[in-house]
């Protein structure tokens, strides 16, 4: 399959999941990103990234963990994954995130 026709497939079906990926999925990749958490072990004043970050189940924690002068960029290729993180972001009063597809 030609490759940039493969990502527009995947963009638009996690364009259209985004709304409901963390209903689904946030409980059961919980145990797996806690685990990846404790293992990066990020402190106060780190730059992070996420790659392929969603709707941000890691990006955000991660963000509070690097406060206050520490940043993260999330890296998604869904435009809806990232509209959902950025969403998250402000609700939660997080500064300290750029998100980018």
């Amino acid at each position: 399959m030609n490759p940039d026709l493969q990502r527009r497939i995947q963009r638009y079906g996690w364009d259209r999941a985004a709304s409901y990926f963390e209903t689904g999925w946030r409980e059961q990749l919980w145990p797996a990103q806690e685990s990846l958490l404790s293992e990066a072990d990020p402190v106060p004043g780190e730059k992070v990234m996420d790659i392929s970050c969603g709707t941000g189940l890691i990006t955000l924690p991660v963000a509070k963990l690097v406060e206050p002068d520490g940043m993260v960029t999330g890296i998604d290729l869904s435009e809806g994954m990232i509209k959902e993180a950025q969403s998250r972001a402000i609700d939660q009063k997080l500064n300290n995130i750029y998100f980018k597809r």
